[in-house]
């Protein structure tokens, strides 16, 4: 094909694929925005229990009230505090709304986890003015327009706050966890970015939706490539003053620099289109087993307060639940003196809980009890995949913070990364807090993930910092807007002077 022909057909397929390319360009820019102008929370740390006295000697028995409310059996009970009264917050099974038990009088809190998830919000956002709620709490068991896939956390509450900001903050009550907070500026940047960047007007064409978008950075990369090949192969000639020659020579220097990230966006894009168009298993409980309440001992409060007292540490959290098939208490302590004003964006890693496991049958210590968990849980997952010679000595970690193959669009932390036998395609990541599948890994989605962290988000920049990052993705932005322009420029004084 010679020169001439190939110009026509850049010509021709940057006109087709230039707008699409200008709207990414554009709500591109607004990525930097959205993760630097958000709603003002003052931690994401869980609410720090132990700062109201602990008088389980008061207690009603589990047992006794569970029964009285006609619970035979429950997946999990935790201890929590709602306005200085202690409450269990019974889990019949893995996917049901838990419900809240008065520790003293054996009451039930009417509409306990809508309660819940209220003081859970008032307490990330650091309000502790007694706020009326601007619609009614509303729970999430699936991902919206508002509260996307990239946030993970399901089930949630949304509560909302009469303020002029209009904020919403995002809670797991299961587990006392914060997820996401918007408010009306933040909603404007998400809504725009997701129509015009991640397409989300056709959500309900996965597939398709994954076809369009590659098959247009497909043409994307095919273009630049014959623009370059063009630019390079050509001698621009070097008479003066001839405006079509001028806008050429825009165009041509332009594009050579934003080439670059034409190429970086266009190819991690691509991949990263069609990785998500594939089905992902994670979020799910890997253990739904439950605890039969004749299994409980009576004097179960009892006992459990004289643990905490002998352990004289501030408490996070406290659950009975069963751990690799046997009843238990775990015992979440708080690692710092004072509670950590936690942000996750910022800090990329979080302050992890100390666990201690006690076995229910006789009240001794599990030895590593979390990392047994972890274990446990992952070889349900991962039930006939690796032989049993393989997890005699898996490979196993804990992740306070996110690496190359956990990173921050996994959210969740901390988690253990377990693998029997150290391959990236049986390896598994497992938040023992709530007993859920976070990730499974293979080589597929950890090249796109290392591919679009380094190219599309530029975390090759990562050593000098978000502001470096945010600048060299609005330069390349920038960049890539201004070559569109000239070449759309050159196009209309290319028209006008056939004419």
């Amino acid at each position: 094909m010679r020169k001439k022909e190939l110009y026509k057909v850049h010509r021709l397929l940057s006109f087709i694929i230039g707008i699409p390319v200008f709207l990414w360009a554009v709500s591109g820019l607004v990525h930097p925005l959205m993760t630097s102008v958000r709603p003002h929370i003052n931690t994401q740390a869980a609410p720090l229990d132990s700062l109201t006295p602990l008088e389980v000697a008061h207690f009603q028995s589990l047992r006794t009230i569970c029964m009285q409310h006609g619970i035979h059996r429950f997946y999990k009970t935790r201890l929590i505090n709602i306005n200085r009264n202690w409450y269990y917050q019974v889990q019949t099974s893995a996917d049901t709304i838990p419900v809240y038990i008065n520790a003293n009088d054996g009451m039930l809190l009417a509409k306990g986890d809508q309660v819940y998830a209220t003081m859970l919000a008032r307490h990330f956002l650091g309000d502790s003015v007694a706020m009326s709620l601007s619609d009614p709490v509303q729970r999430l068991t699936g991902f919206t327009k508002d509260y996307k896939y990239v946030n993970r956390l399901l089930p949630v509450y949304r509560v909302e706050f009469n303020r002029e900001d209009s904020i919403a903050i995002y809670v797991d009550t299961q587990e006392s966890r914060f997820s996401f907070a918007e408010d009306k500026h933040r909603n404007g940047f998400n809504r725009f970015f997701a129509f015009f960047h991640t397409w989300s007007w056709l959500d309900n064409y996965p597939k398709s939706k994954a076809g369009i978008i590659a098959g247009i950075l497909c043409l994307a990369l095919f273009t630049t490539a014959i623009g370059l090949y063009i630019a390079f192969t050509t001698n621009g000639k070097k008479k003066k003053g001839h405006r079509l020659l001028k806008a050429r020579r825009l165009h041509r220097i332009t594009a050579l620099v934003a080439a670059f990230f034409v190429v970086s966006w266009a190819f991690s894009g691509t991949l990263h289109a069609l990785v998500n168009s594939l089905p992902e298993a994670r979020g799910f409980v890997i253990d739904s087993a439950k605890m039969d309440i004749n299994t409980l001992p009576a004097d179960l409060h009892q006992k459990t307060l004289s643990l905490v007292e002998a352990d004289n540490r501030p408490v996070l959290d406290m659950a009975y639940l069963s751990i690799a098939g046997e009843p238990a208490l775990r015992v979440q302590y708080d690692p710092v003196k004072h509670q950590p004003k936690q942000d996750l964006m910022k800090e990329m890693r979080v302050t992890a809980p100390r666990s201690s496991y006690i076995r229910l049958s006789d009240w001794t210590p599990i030895t590593d009890g979390d990392k047994r968990a972890a274990i446990y849980l992952a070889r349900k997952q991962l039930k006939g995949v690796a032989g049993e010679a393989n997890w005699k000595a898996p490979k196993i970690s804990y992740l306070t913070s996110f690496n190359e193959v956990y990173n921050f669009s996994d959210k969740v932390l901390p988690v253990w990364e377990v693998s029997p036998d150290g391959t990236i395609g049986h390896t598994v990541f497992i938040d023992t807090q709530s007993g859920r599948l976070t990730k499974k890994a293979s080589r597929l989605d950890q090249a796109d993930a290392l591919c679009f962290a380094f190219f599309h988000k530029h975390e090759f920049m990562a050593w000098a910092g978000k502001s470096a990052k945010d600048a060299s993705t609005i330069i390349g932005v920038l960049l890539v807007i201004t070559m569109l322009v000239f070449g759309y420029r050159l196009f209309y004084i290319s028209r006008r002077k056939k004419k």
